[in-house]
């Protein structure tokens, strides 16, 4: 089942983390937050209501590396950089567990180990 036929989309995951960009290859800081139907959205920071962007994980191939993270899907390549090698490990495991669920893969205790990693975390 679609998760759109579920309800309203709800917050999987949100925070900072670097992304370069596609034609100048500069890294800035944006605030990313992903959704539970694989819809990632970003803004300068977390007070602006101006999206900048936003890309669909449900399909895409996440890489992660150290602390970089890449985000592939038929249209880009995301580059992204977080803090530290936990935000990338935090940030590439929702991503991965997203997709997953979009195709019916992850059970209810799977979001609940989310959330409650959330909350302890």
């Amino acid at each position: 089942m679609d998760s759109s036929a579920r309800g309203s989309p709800f917050l999987v995951h949100s925070g900072y983390m670097e992304k370069q960009g596609r034609i100048f290859k500069t890294w800035k800081r944006r605030d990313f937050t992903l959704y539970n139907n694989g819809r990632m959205v970003y803004k300068a920071d977390a007070n602006s209501d101006e999206l900048l962007g936003e890309l669909d994980v449900k399909f895409a191939a996440i890489e992660s590396n150290g602390s970089s993270v890449s985000v592939k899907t038929e249209k880009r390549v995301l580059k992204l950089r977080c803090d530290s090698n936990l935000e990338t490990q935090q940030w590439s495991g929702a991503m991965k567990r997203t997709s997953r669920q979009v195709s019916g893969e992850l059970t209810e205790q799977g979001i609940f180990i989310e959330l409650l990693w959330k909350i302890n975390g």
